[in-house]
């Protein structure tokens, strides 16, 4: 692309690119969405390069590198770490730094050239869709906002700044002849700055002439030495002194050790004769006695100090209220150790459960107590008619026609019995099933907050109550 190698120091706030055709404006936004989407294709190398790359650092220090080879391998460098074989995709750390990602598949950041404002050319279907599923809307219209805030900013700021040039012209041709009097200034220092030149030179040269004396003195000493050196005859051949040498060091060494050995003796001569060995352990027993008895003393001796500066004690009186008292103290302190602790453990309890109504579980309650109850009245029926004796042998075509209608209608009336017996004992396992899936998903009674055990509900519901 157009740029060789460019450097982009941008503001705070908004940044504003201005310039001719093909200078590479749009370039710049180009290298920003590069980074942030890792665009496919090989237009964003010049003709001829081998590589490209693109570097972002932001404002918390984060620096991030982008580099595409001729080959079309692309690598990333996020704070000094290289990502690679990416296949397309970014890495997953990249917009934690760069903060630019897109949004439901919007890109919210950039804009491209040839085409219209962001959404304009869409559906409103898709307009609609990215305004109610993007999380981002908020802060579009906080942007607009602060976007409104910093235009009244700069208008405020421009005519304040339009005032202080109205203010400053006339003071600039009030201060016009002061620009011939700057170069007559501009003349004369540099006139000055010669004339420092030249002293400083002139003190060069006091100094060079200085040297010159001296060199000059050192000189005729250098002569008169050279005459009188001339006069004298050459020495003697020196002779090979290494011999010497060595026996002086001989010499200084016997006479170091001549002089340790008299001061040793001369201490000797003062020294008493050593005492006949004897055995030390009764003498070392009697050290640690006397050590002992030394550290009882002293210790006594500063009890007595300390007793004697303290008051006579007080007469003794009855301590009976005393021990009363303190044992009061005693209890009240027990009891407020005991009212703290169980001012801790009910902080650490969890917040009563909150009351919830009763009356659907005890509505299905009277229904089972109802099919209970029907239940066993049919059961009942059918006891007394398995005790039934059998029926007399017929007499009369008649009375057999009414026994047969009425043998018909109880047979009807058992068959009817049974299906709303089995039809009332469906019912009831379903009221169980119900009554234990509500007490495994309340777990805790809503009334008194203890638990709830779903098969003592159950059996306690089965006969005719309610269970907690």
């Amino acid at each position: 692309m157009s740029h060789v190698d460019t450097e982009l120091e941008l503001s705070d706030g908004l940044t504003v690119l201005v310039g001719p055709n093909n200078c590479g404006k749009s370039a710049v936004a180009v290298a920003l969405h590069v980074v942030a989407n890792n665009a496919r294709g090989g237009y964003m190398l010049r003709h001829g390069a081998d590589a490209c790359v693109v570097e972002v650092e932001t404002d918390e220090g984060h620096v991030i590198r982008w580099r595409r080879e001729k080959n079309a391998s692309v690598t990333y460098t996020l704070n000094g770490e290289d990502i690679g074989r990416l296949k397309g995709r970014v890495p997953d750390g990249l917009h934690t730094l760069l903060r630019m990602p897109k949004v439901d598949d919007h890109d919210l950041h950039f804009g491209e050239q040839k085409k219209p404002i962001f959404l304009l050319d869409a559906s409103p279907a898709r307009r609609a869709s990215f305004f109610a599923s993007s999380s981002d809307a908020a802060h579009l219209v906080e942007m607009q906002a602060k976007n409104r805030a910093n235009l009244l900013k700069a208008n405020a700021e421009r005519k304040m700044h339009q005032a202080r040039l109205d203010t400053v012209i006339p003071r600039r041709a009030v201060l016009a002849p002061v620009v011939p009097l700057e170069d007559e200034v501009r003349g004369l220092e540099q006139a000055y700055q010669a004339i420092l030149a030249g002293d400083a030179d002139a003190l060069a040269l006091e100094k060079t002439l200085a040297e010159l004396d001296e060199a000059e003195q050192r000189l005729r000493r250098v002569q008169r030495a050279s005459q009188i050196l001339e006069a004298l005859t050459s020495p003697p051949d020196p002779h090979d002194t290494a011999l010497l040498g060595s026996l002086t060091m001989q010499l200084e060494a016997g006479k170091r050790t001549r002089d340790r050995v008299e001061r040793q003796v001369e201490v000797l001569e003062g020294t008493p004769t050593f005492p006949d060995f004897q055995l030390v352990e009764p003498l070392e027993e009697i050290q640690r006695a006397l050590t002992r008895d030394r550290e009882e003393t002293m210790r006594l001796s500063r009890e007595m100090t300390t007793l004697q500066t303290l008051d006579a004690p007080p007469p003794l009186t009855d301590t009976a209220e005393l021990h009363a008292r303190i044992n009061h103290i005693i209890d009240a302190q027990r009891t407020r150790s005991f009212q703290r602790c169980a001012y801790e453990a009910v902080a650490m309890l969890a917040p009563p459960p909150a009351v919830r109504e009763t009356i659907a579980i005890e509505a299905m309650t009277e229904r089972l107590e109802g099919a209970e109850e029907a239940a066993r009245r049919t059961s009942a029926i059918r006891d007394v008619l398995a005790d039934l004796v059998p029926p007399p042998n017929p007499q009369a075509i008649g009375d057999l026609a009414m026994l047969a209608d009425d043998l018909a209608k109880a047979e009807i009336s058992c068959v009817l019995a049974d299906a709303h017996l089995h039809d009332e004992t469906q019912a009831f396992k379903r009221s169980e099933e119900a009554i234990r899936a509500w007490a495994i998903e309340h777990d805790m009674c809503p009334t008194c907050g203890e638990p709830i055990h779903a098969e003592r509900l159950v059996a306690h519901a089965s006969h005719g109550g309610l269970a907690r």
